[in-house]
Formats: C-alpha cells, sequence, structure tokens
C-alpha cells in the first residue's frame, strides 16, 4: 500500500508496504524516516520536520552534491578552485549547510511498494553545477530495503550517499535485510 500524508512545512511523508514490513520516506532529503517490521522500527528517524532541518547529524537524509568531506572547504578542478560552505571545524562536510538533505524533493513516481523522489537542484554552498538526481526506495517481497540512485550533472562533479543509521538492536529482534 503506498500512502501519501502531508507532514508539516511543505514536506510530504510516503509511506510503502510489503507485507508486514513498510519504509516511510519523507520528501525532504529525500530521506528515510522509518523502516519497520511490524511495529519495530530499525533506522532512527524524526517525528517533524524541525528535527531534521536542526540535526547537524544528516540522519536518514540523501547528502550531496559531494557526500564526505572536504579539507579547508576549497578544491581544485580543472583548473578552477572551490571555495564552498564551511560546517564541519572549517571543512566542508557533505556540501555543508546547503547539501541536498535540506532540498524538499519532488514524487516522480509510486506504487505500493517503491516510491521515486526527485530533485532538481542549482548552484550553491559554492559549487557551479545544476544537478538532476533521483532516488528510488523499493521493499521487495521479503522485506529487502533497496535504494536506487540516477545522477546527472552538467559538470564532473557528484557524489552522493545516503545517511541511513541503522539501530541494532530492532535488527536482532527481526529479520531486516538492508
Amino acid at each position: 500500500m503506498f500512502v501519501e500524508k502531508n507532514w508539516d512545512d511543505g514536506v510530504i511523508l510516503y509511506t510503502i508496504t510489503s507485507g508486514t514490513y513498510t519504509a516511510g520516506i519523507i520528501s525532504l532529503g529525500a530521506s528515510l524516516q522509518s523502516y519497520k517490521y511490524k511495529d519495530t522500527d530499525v533506522v532512527l528517524g524524526f517525528d517533524n520536520t524541525y528535527a531534521y532541518k536542526a540535526q547537524d547529524c544528516f540522519i536518514g537524509q540523501i547528502v550531496g552534491p559531494f557526500a564526505n568531506r572536504i579539507k579547508d572547504a576549497t578544491f581544485k578542478l580543472d583548473g578552477k578552485t572551490y571555495n564552498l560552505d564551511k560546517n564541519d571545524n572549517g571543512n566542508s562536510l557533505h556540501s555543508g549547510s546547503k547539501n541536498f538533505g535540506l532540498d524538499n524533493w519532488s514524487l516522480k513516481d509510486h506504487s505500493d511498494n517503491y516510491v521515486t523522489l526527485a530533485l532538481v537542484s542549482t548552484p550553491k554552498g559554492g559549487f557551479d553545477q545544476t544537478y538532476n538526481v533521483e532516488v528510488k526506495y523499493t521493499l521487495n517481497e521479503n522485506g529487502e530495503l533497496s535504494i536506487e540512485y540516477k545522477m546527472q550533472s552538467d559538470k564532473d562533479l557528484l557524489a552522493i550517499k545516503d545517511e541511513i543509521v541503522v539501530a541494532t538492536e530492532g535488527l536482532k529482534k527481526n529479520k531486516f535485510k538492508i
């Protein structure tokens, strides 16, 4: 079953289901908000938009355009120096405070067991590229959750990833495969 619910602050919560497994994905950051078997949730997530915006750990978010830490928030590519947003002791972590995790992604496609969110991101945070990004969350018939990325940029720099944090206690109690 696919459910679309207005959450708060213009953010939408999408819920996909396969048997007794459910996954909740919010449009803010294309974030995995929950992954449950019956009532046991095995990922860390928040119950409101404010908590996602206030955090500094990127929990559940798709981060980019560059995922990882860039020392001194500066680098050279093809002879051009990029000066990035600093958010980690003078470094740029996951593209700084203007990363994809703080953008509100659009619904592109869905069914009962999958949802695809899309983002067109214009230059920001020191990056001068335009990005077309899609992320597809799928729950298969065994309750296994997969995440598929499609990315395109008008320049050479792009590296995204998810920041899903698994609560291992829930994994011990139930059968999960991420």
